[in-house]
């Protein structure tokens, strides 16, 4: 889908409820940020990531919208392959799909990295982190909130999951909660781990 049909399509759904009435995740809203970046900055969005985010951050073994740089195979994958939904790589087929929605390949020490990197101040403001961390209508701009004194985000493809996870605590300081995993048994066994973590 080129840009234009994506905009088009975008512009002719109604409207799930009225703005400010309701919040839900939608991917569509990220695929449209990435393509506001690229207009704004003349850049292509994995290369904008690459050069203001990854590599300011030391995420040495992360990537964009690549293809050819996965280090494990993905559960399932004979069956997703089989139906197209991966390529024999383990990826989707057309990177350019996951564009701002998906399409990042990272590591647990890099994600430590990137959230260090977030909460020092080193790629947002501190107004900016404040509102991040404002969870209105349960969200956050990018941030859910895990319990009264943990937030962070999730993701999930047909292959993988991972949980990323920001632990205000009192007794040990900021602590970082970062898991991932290939099987869909993961997903229950990541999520009853968030659930306590919500409960701290």
């Amino acid at each position: 889908m080129s840009d234009e049909d994506f905009l088009r399509a975008l512009y002719a759904a109604p409207l799930v409820y009225a703005p400010g009435t309701d919040s839900d995740y939608s991917n569509t809203n990220y695929h449209l940020l990435a393509m506001i970046v690229e207009r704004v900055s003349g850049m292509k969005f994995n290369e904008y990531l690459q050069r203001h985010i990854f590599d300011p951050c030391g995420m040495e073994h992360t990537s964009s919208m690549a293809i050819g740089d996965e280090t494990s195979v993905p559960g399932y994958f004979d069956d997703l392959f089989s139906l197209g939904i991966v390529n024999e790589n383990g990826y989707s087929p057309q990177p350019n799909t996951e564009r701002g929605a998906g399409g990042i390949h990272t590591c647990v020490a890099d994600l430590w990295a990137f959230d260090r990197a977030l909460m020092s101040g080193q790629l947002v403001s501190g107004d900016s982190l404040e509102e991040m961390t404002h969870f209105e209508m349960d969200y956050g701009c990018g941030l859910y909130p895990y319990g009264k004194r943990a937030y962070g985000h999730s993701g999930r493809n047909g292959t993988y999951t991972t949980e990323n996870v920001i632990i205000e605590s009192e007794q040990y300081g900021r602590l970082y909660f970062i898991a991932s995993t290939s099987t869909d048994a993961g997903i229950y066994g990541l999520g009853a781990l968030t659930k306590l973590i919500g409960g701290i």
